[in-house]
């Protein structure tokens, strides 16, 4: 079941220093571990939302191959499917989270172990 997103934190801090496995966000003030993979879509789409056009990314622009609705659909799952994520059929996916309510850990993400992440906040 969606719900309204009022806040969306990327905050990006490990579960556990010395193992990159999970990684923290918050919505609607509700904290949630993320897998890495998870993690790494939901900033990207976030971040898609934010400065993409209309806030709709291309899914080569998550990650290349062809498993980017497999992967959204667990992120949602890891989150209780809160979130929506809509996809126009040809290519493209939005997050269904308004702009304002997106806040990235930007001290945190650039620090942020997989350096693709990293470099969205340099």
């Amino acid at each position: 079941m969606t719900r309204i997103v009022k806040t969306l934190v990327l905050d990006g801090t490990p579960q556990n220093k010395h193992d990159n496995c999970r990684f923290r966000v918050y919505i609607n003030d509700q904290e949630y571990w993320l897998t890495a993979k998870s993690f790494l879509y939901i900033v990207k789409l976030a971040y898609g939302r934010m400065y993409g056009q209309q806030g709709w990314i291309y899914r080569e622009e998550i990650e290349k191959g062809n498993n980017q609705y497999k992967y959204i659909n667990r992120m949602r799952e890891e989150v209780g499917n809160i979130i929506e994520v809509l996809n126009d059929r040809h290519g493209f996916y939005r997050l269904e989270v308004e702009e304002r309510a997106i806040i990235f850990n930007h001290k945190q993400l650039h620090e942020f172990p997989h350096i693709e992440v990293a470099e969205m906040f340099r």
